[in-house]
């Protein structure tokens, strides 16, 4: 594997990890925001104008995004150790794509 692959991936892995961290701190946040909520207003959405809705709704968008990182890194993993010859650019090739017939 040459240097420049390395650093491509050493790259991607770094900026995920980053990514990740403030993910998790944003849902962390999130938490204590839903948590705030009176609980006359949980029970009763109608109090709230949408806005537990909302929080709830981007609660569930960041799961989702930490999810698809937590499977990216660990594809990353999996393709960095079971590549004998270290040639990650080589086994991280994507997937053909085939050419279908359109739906309309």
């Amino acid at each position: 594997m040459n240097d420049m692959d390395m650093c491509d991936t050493e790259l991607v892995v770094t900026v995920l990890q980053a990514l990740q961290d403030e993910m998790t701190a944003d849902l962390a946040d999130l938490e204590h925001r839903i948590g705030a909520v009176p609980e006359v207003i949980s029970i009763d959405p109608a109090h709230t104008g949408g806005k537990l809705e909302e929080l709830r709704s981007a609660r569930t968008a960041l799961h989702s995004g930490l999810a698809s990182i937590r499977e990216v890194l660990g594809w990353i993993e999996w393709i960095t150790e079971n590549d004998p010859e270290g040639e990650t650019s080589v086994a991280a090739q994507p997937l053909p794509t085939a050419l279908g017939f359109p739906i309309h």
